[in-house]
């Protein structure tokens, strides 16, 4: 583990980062073989402990051969027969350290059995070993191979955190719930899709300053705008699939007013089946600022409605505010007046609509 550690903080060379892919990527044929002479050595640990490191090898020479070829058929048996080589660890988990146990414990009371029956037999060869022998045996191999098998995944993020891609785009991601983590784990797994995770905003205060997969929790959503400016960041995602519509909107507000570029992960209606993806980031919809299908209108009565009034639009420098003025000005009104309480965001979409009237105005001026 010391040495993992100062894989991580030090420079990998070329040929180191070779050789970790090689790791990461070893075939269960050669954990097959790696276990077995884990299998051997465990026995030897398990009668060093038991004595506390005083005894000498002359004195079990024969028993303990016995019990090594009793526990690594018993410990190999057990493993093959639940498909223990079929299984890919590099995105091992929690899950697989449950399995682990439960097949330790099972090899543990098969070994621990098979041992008292010989042990009871006369003139049996294993004897003189200490009754606890299979019990420490077991502890041993089960930490052993869950070391092994985590530190592949360990490996694996040393070379994700030393792939670099030259256009990464540096991204704060809105919501440390479990949308957030998955997202920042794919980011980090395909560095060279551009995206890099600096940190996360969540309105939980029990997770401030928390670290999740090595990115910290640094504030809420109205802080946005001073850590965007410390962490030179310049895009924000919201991962906050089963969040209301009010919560999207007021952070939106908030990137926009600033300048922030703003993408989101699709609502929980989209993803209820599906998985959370790099691909399932795209900019903010409508639909995610009401958090429900968009409602289908007649767009010829509303453009008949509209036409040649003077139309107000009241909070009009919002997310939705803004939308209403793009849509209203396609009606062609003979005149709007736009409120809101953003000095900013209002100047920001009067100068927007200014542009499109512009540009239609030069269009039928070349048309005419």
């Amino acid at each position: 583990m010391n040495i993992l550690f100062f894989l991580s903080r030090k420079k990998v060379k070329p040929s180191t980062k070779l050789l970790l892919k090689k790791l990461v990527n070893l075939r269960n044929r050669y954990w097959f073989i790696i276990d077995i002479f884990t299998f051997l050595i465990t026995p030897l640990l398990a009668l060093l402990l038991r004595h506390d490191g005083y005894f000498t090898l002359d004195t079990y020479k024969y028993e303990i051969v016995y019990a090594m070829i009793l526990f690594l058929t018993v410990k190999m048996t057990v493993l093959w027969c639940c498909g223990f080589y079929r299984r890919y660890w590099r995105y091992a988990n929690i899950e697989e350290i449950t399995y682990i146990g439960m097949l330790m414990v099972a090899a543990v009371i098969i070994q621990t059995f098979l041992f008292d029956v010989i042990s009871y037999m006369p003139n049996s060869v294993i004897q003189k070993l200490p009754k606890s022998l299979p019990f420490i045996d077991g502890l041993f191999s089960f930490v052993a191979i869950t070391v092994l098998r985590f530190n592949v995944r360990t490996i694996d993020r040393i070379c994700q955190k030393h792939t670099k891609c030259q256009s990464s785009q540096r991204v704060l991601v809105v919501g440390a719930g479990s949308a957030g983590v998955t997202l920042v784990e794919e980011m980090q797994r395909n560095p060279q899709l551009g995206f890099y995770p600096v940190a996360f905003i969540d309105d939980d205060p029990h997770k401030l300053n928390l670290r999740i997969r090595g990115i910290s929790i640094v504030g809420n959503r109205f802080q946005i705008p001073e850590i965007c400016r410390n962490l030179d960041i310049h895009q924000a995602v919201i991962a906050m699939p089963t969040v209301s519509g009010r919560v999207i909107r007021e952070i939106l507000d908030i990137c926009q007013v600033n300048g922030i570029k703003t993408s989101t992960l699709p609502g929980i209606h989209e993803i209820l089946n599906g998985k959370v993806r790099l691909d399932s980031i795209r900019n903010v919809k409508i639909e995610d600022l009401l958090r429900r299908e968009p409602v289908q209108t007649d767009i010829e009565k509303v453009f008949e409605f509209l036409q040649g009034k003077k139309v107000l639009i009241t909070g009009a420098g919002g997310s939705i505010g803004s939308e209403l003025c793009r849509q209203i000005c396609q009606c062609r009104p003979t005149e709007m007046v736009l409120v809101g309480h953003g000095e900013n965001s209002v100047f920001n979409i009067q100068q927007e609509l200014k542009q499109v009237l512009l540009s239609l105005q030069q269009k039928n001026i070349a048309l005419g």
